[in-house]
């Protein structure tokens, strides 16, 4: 059995049109930064340093995912470096405040559900999707074409797994004691799944810088979470 997909790509909200793919990118970066105010505010932390930090995250992935790309490269808007310099800015701006680490890993907890949400508009837009398959899930969208794995499905329920996995474990001694460690593990198992599950199964991947950066992160956070906890 396969599945048939009508791709959506835009949606009409009160006589405009809108870029379906947009609206889920912009409606993850809300609903994240509402859950993870909730939670800061829940744990009697820094509400005005935490909403700042939120802003200056939010307008370096937005800048760096949607205009940049779309506007001043003519090209489709790609999350990916936007998360990576919405990363750089939340960890200089943290130290440059002297803050603690634990700011950026109640911000990584939520970013799973951010990510899960994202690939719901790669779905219905039908970007990032897979390779050829005979498994009975496959999707197939253009009529009388091979069905091809829905990588932005798989994408979703990896980022809902970690999220529940990591939400459970937040009060773990290796989690909570030490700052930043929840973060880096985060962001080592998603590089980790994305690398090893989804990378070879999505079209066109092969040779990809996106490969290259993933493998990078993967190595970087474990190095990072050796060096910090050797003594352990």
């Amino acid at each position: 059995m396969v599945f048939y997909h009508n791709p959506i790509k835009y949606i009409d909200i009160f006589g405009h049109s809108f870029r379906f793919w947009n609206l889920t990118f912009f409606l993850a970066i809300i609903v994240v930064s509402i859950l993870t105010f909730l939670y800061v505010r829940k744990k009697g932390l820094d509400k005005r340093f935490f909403l700042q930090l939120l802003f200056l995250i939010s307008l370096g992935v937005v800048i760096f995912s949607w205009f940049i790309p779309g506007y001043l490269l003519k090209e489709t808007l790609s999350s990916f470096s936007g998360i990576f310099i919405g990363s750089l800015i939340a960890i200089l701006y943290v130290k440059w405040r002297k803050k603690s680490y634990r700011y950026l890993d109640i911000i990584a907890l939520f970013l799973p559900i951010g990510f899960a949400i994202a690939r719901v508009g790669c779905f219905f837009n039908w970007c990032c999707m897979g390779i050829e398959t005979i498994l009975p899930w496959g999707v197939i969208v253009v009529e009388n074409h091979l069905p091809v794995h829905p990588t932005q499905i798989y994408l979703i329920i990896i980022n809902l797994i970690l999220f529940g996995v990591f939400f459970y474990f937040r009060n773990h001694k290796f989690l909570k004691n030490k700052p930043g460690n929840l973060s880096l593990s985060i962001f080592a198992s998603y590089s980790f799944f994305r690398l090893f599950l989804v990378e070879p199964l999505r079209y066109g991947i092969e040779g990809s810088t996106r490969s290259i950066t993933l493998s990078l992160i993967f190595s970087v956070t474990l190095l990072v979470l050796y060096i910090r906890n050797r003594n352990i």
